[in-house]
């Protein structure tokens, strides 16, 4: 299990989950947890390319 927890494709999942919640929240109206949401899909995405 912890094989797939540290995978990049796992990684890779977590940025496009964040970059969704980042979206609606914005389209929502709701700024701070939309600034939350980019901050950890830049984390998620820059980690990705650092294990690739």
């Amino acid at each position: 299990m912890t094989g797939f927890l540290s995978s990049p494709n796992f990684t890779l999942f977590c940025a496009f989950i964040n970059a969704f919640f980042a979206i609606n929240s914005f389209t929502n109206g709701s700024w701070v947890f939309g600034i939350i949401c980019t901050a950890f899909c830049v984390i998620c995405t820059k980690n990705y390319f650092s294990v690739k």
